[in-house]
């Protein structure tokens, strides 16, 4: 993806030292690029304001969102299209090696997503159902609950805007990611049913 690519880019060709920072939706190829290099990632919520304050903290030299806006903190701390556009320039003018031969090294990865309705007034209980199956795997509560697992993580996020809930996952492949997916919006689906007054 684009954000991979400017992880790389970023990692390689950005002299000044700095953090990589990404929301909880990016996939684990950011840290296995950032790593490589000797950089750190930081993870933070996914809404678009908490990611533009990630870029404010002094230390990140990128920050990433996972639909494409990207924000280099030393220029401007903020989305800005054609800062992206002269950095990209700027770093593959420096490339020893053709475009598609850097993204064709990236790692793969395997993400799906997908919303489901959920009542205002179910949102709490399906939360804290989803916390009750969480106890059974390696939790973070930094945005929503992610779990982690032998084959990736999923992500179950209550929309702050709708009366829906997102279901974010990654697995060692696609059919791994999307029966994480599946299963979860089965489960809220189920709660949501069972729980109608």
């Amino acid at each position: 993806s684009a954000l991979h690519l400017f992880v790389y880019l970023t990692c390689k060709y950005e002299e000044k030292e700095g953090n990589i920072t990404v929301p909880l939706t990016a996939a684990t190829a950011v840290e296995k690029i950032a790593n490589s290099f000797g950089r750190d990632v930081i993870r933070t919520k996914v809404s678009s304001r908490a990611i533009m304050e990630a870029a404010l903290d002094g230390k990140t030299i990128f920050v990433g969102a996972q639909d494409g806006g990207y924000i280099f903190p030393r220029f401007l701390p903020a989305f800005d299209g054609i800062a992206t556009f002269f950095k990209l320039m700027e770093y593959l003018a420096q490339a020893e090696k053709p475009l598609s031969e850097i993204i064709a090294s990236l790692p793969s990865y395997c993400l799906s997503q997908e919303s489901t309705f959920c009542p205002w007034d179910k949102k709490g209980l399906v939360m804290r159902r989803v916390m009750e199956v969480a106890k059974d795997y390696d939790t973070e509560m930094l945005d929503g609950v992610k779990m982690y697992g032998d084959k990736g993580w999923v992500l179950v996020l209550p929309d702050p805007d709708e009366p829906t809930v997102r279901i974010y996952a990654e697995g060692i492949t696609e059919h791994d990611a999307e029966y994480e997916v599946s299963r979860f919006v089965d489960f809220i689906n189920d709660i949501i049913k069972n729980n109608l007054e």
